[in-house]
């Protein structure tokens, strides 16, 4: 069965939803900070691990961390 293809839209490092996610405060201090490449890698390689080391994951893998981190730290901002 094919897989379906994924909007590339989703939060990828460097792209406007990170960006936008990153700009909420001021224009000099982000009231959320992105989080960076070494935390996104190594919450990826966790789920490539617990995922079985499946090959062709890289993407989804690395866009879930993401994603993960960024919930992470908007829920932090928003409950202080």
């Amino acid at each position: 069965m094919a897989q379906q293809a994924r909007p590339k839209t989703e939060m990828l490092p460097g792209t406007a939803a990170t960006q936008a996610a990153a700009s909420t405060g001021s224009q000099f201090e982000p009231a959320i900070q992105p989080p960076d490449r070494e935390e996104i890698a190594a919450l990826a390689y966790q789920y490539w691990l617990e995922g079985g080391r499946r090959e062709g994951t890289a993407e989804e893998d690395w866009i879930r961390a993401e994603q993960e981190l960024l919930r992470q730290r908007m829920t932090r901002a928003s409950s202080a």
